[in-house]
């Protein structure tokens, strides 16, 4: 009998929605000219567009946690923003306040100097003081590495030190190099995240398919409207053919 050949049957692929793109995009809101008319307006879009999080400047958080209480959008906030080169202890008190404030995400900025200077030592005991304290507050941790000012050994060991402490998540910038060394490192132990702001849909699902769990951006919304279109021109070609 002759053998019957099977044709591989190839994995199907995921439904797209709009809820598989705007779960995954966080709005930025720390440039320091920001009225707090801007931030109720930011506040406001991410509530109306269903995104993951809203990052917001320190003074922000006790004021956007009361706006945005019942709503399914994570207030985050940064401690040691921008460059994490504060004494621990500043850092360490910055990032415990906003976890009393009521962030349900925090994004804390590795020491770069120290690592350059190849303190690991220090930046490993400053991680894991602020994993502690975010983890009893049941708040998700990330690290944040200005990538772009280390070394690519020195990529790979903040990447390891991420996964000793536990954090939840890496936050890089994204350059297409530093993406091949640090993916294999993550194990599946650490998410990563885009930390300069895409600007348009394509970007957007380039660094979603790249690998990143979540995507920051200044101006979420032409974003979500090309995706909404995008989305609506498929579903009629669907019932066209």
């Amino acid at each position: 009998m002759d053998e019957i050949r099977q044709t591989p049957i190839e994995p199907a692929q995921p439904v797209e929605t709009y809820e598989s793109l705007a779960s995954i995009i966080e709005l930025t809101l720390l440039a320091p000219g920001l009225s707090t008319d801007d931030v109720d307006r930011g506040c406001q879009l991410a509530r109306e567009y269903g995104l993951a999080a809203v990052v917001v400047r320190p003074c922000d958080v006790e004021m956007v946690s009361r706006w945005m209480s019942g709503s399914s959008v994570k207030v985050s906030s940064v401690a040691g923003y921008p460059y994490g080169t504060s004494t621990t202890g500043a850092k360490l008190y910055e990032g415990r306040d906003l976890l009393r404030l009521g962030v349900r995400e925090l994004d804390f900025v590795l020491n770069p100097a120290a690592m350059i200077s190849r303190q690991f030592q220090h930046v490993e005991t400053e991680l894991m003081q602020i994993v502690q304290s975010a983890h009893e507050s049941d708040v998700n941790l990330t690290v944040v590495c200005n990538n772009r000012i280390l070394a690519d050994d020195l990529k790979i060991i903040a990447t390891r030190i991420c996964k000793r402490v536990e954090a939840d998540t890496l936050a890089i910038q994204h350059i297409e190099s530093d993406l091949q060394i640090i993916k294999p490192l993550l194990k599946d132990l650490l998410r990563l995240k885009r930390a300069d702001g895409v600007l348009t849909m394509e970007e957007a699902l380039v660094s979603r398919d790249a690998g990143y769990s979540r995507i920051t951006t200044p101006n979420a919304a032409p974003i979500l409207d090309a995706w909404k279109q995008k989305l609506a021109a498929e579903a009629q070609t669907k019932q066209l053919t």
